[in-house]
């Protein structure tokens, strides 16, 4: 019986382990598209107007194996200028909070001028 518990409370630990990797693996998908989708926004912007986006939320909830999800989402946009000042760059920032860690996505792209 002594056996068969600790075998058992050794499993719960592994899925309670599984199951924040994945909420971690969820929310870093999401802010890997939170972060393409800013760039690919003020990429078509003027160039004349590029200039950097303060932070702002973003909150995405849902429902993922059976469990709803909320988490908020802090974005901003730097840009900066690049390419020996032919161009700009840009880097989008995301970042969320699990638990008291936090977490950030960048993702940067060039932008020529024209």
């Amino acid at each position: 019986m002594f056996l068969l518990s600790v075998a058992f409370l050794s499993l719960l630990g592994v899925l309670a382990n599984g199951h924040k990797a994945t909420a971690l693996a969820r929310d870093n998908t999401i802010a890997t598209q939170l972060a393409r989708e800013y760039l690919e926004q003020y990429r078509k912007n003027d160039y004349n107007a590029l200039s950097s986006v303060p932070e702002n939320e973003v909150k995405a909830t849902g429902s993922y194996q059976g469990r709803d999800y909320a988490t908020v989402f802090q974005r901003k946009l730097e840009v900066s200028p690049a390419l020996d000042g032919e161009g700009k760059s840009l880097k989008a920032v995301v970042r969320w909070q699990t638990g008291s860690m936090w977490h950030a996505v960048e993702m940067r792209t060039l932008v020529a001028a024209p």
